[in-house]
């Protein structure tokens, strides 16, 4: 009887471990797999449907998104599901203008930069929509300095490595950081001078906004990230504190 009963048991346990590496494999297959972005021959049409990496934190499965004007054609402006809200379709495309497909577990959708920077126009009202992509002083001719995605510049290491550092290595590091970022900077905002007068001469209007009454808009929303990710807090405070 004791053979048999560890016989059994042998027997259960490799169940058990057979089931968790079968479920663990579907987890990640169902849920975490990632397959890499489609490929596109020309910079156009990578610039309308390619990918730039928010499917996984930003994107919706793609059969919710399919279904969701038939499901709910009310809630659009008109007939035509998204097409009537303005998104943009070109022939032979699965996916509309702005709008990425990429695999991670399941197919998911996200935006890309061609949702804001694309537009159309039409010759005659029954002409097929001419797509005019990649484009900024075309397409738009008012351009308000927010500066609400004024990108960071930081170098990112552990703690261990950075408590490993010799100390006079360490001073030395973050004194080169320090000026690297502020020479990166200031070339930077050289370039973006230039940029700004090259799309004044090309008709477009730069407005100055009240950047004091946008930041008081955004809050509610820099808020209810704080308090979704409380460990982001003291990065958020040091952006706010730094002075341009």
């Amino acid at each position: 009887m004791t053979v048999i009963h560890r016989t059994r048991r042998r027997i259960i346990w490799l169940i058990f471990i057979v089931l968790a590496v079968v479920g663990g494999l579907v987890t990640y297959v169902k849920f975490f797999r990632e397959e890499p972005p489609p490929y596109f021959a020309s910079d156009e049409d990578h610039f309308l449907f390619g990918s730039v990496g928010t499917e996984g934190e930003q994107g919706i499965p793609y059969w919710i998104w399919l279904v969701l004007p038939r499901i709910f054609p009310e809630y659009l402006p008109g007939p035509g599901g998204y097409a009537s809200t303005g998104i943009i379709s070109k022939d032979g495309r699965e996916m509309p203008v702005g709008l990425s497909k990429v695999t991670i577990g399941f197919p998911r959708v996200a935006i890309n930069c061609a949702m804001c920077h694309t537009a159309s126009y039409r010759a005659r009202p029954g002409d097929p929509p001419t797509i005019v992509a990649s484009k900024f002083f075309e397409t738009a001719k008012y351009y308000a300095l927010t500066q609400h995605n004024f990108s960071p510049l930081a170098t990112y290491f552990s703690d261990a490595t950075f408590n490993r550092m010799d100390p006079k290595l360490r001073e030395s590091f973050l004194d080169a950081a320090k000026r690297a970022a502020a020479d990166t900077r200031t070339h930077g905002l050289a370039v973006e001078k230039e940029a700004l007068a090259a799309l004044a001469d090309k008709g477009v209007t730069v407005v100055e906004c009240d950047k004091e009454a946008f930041r008081k808009r955004v809050l509610p929303q820099t808020d209810n990230f704080i308090k979704t990710r409380p460990e982001a807090k003291p990065v958020v405070d040091m952006i706010r504190a730094t002075q341009a």
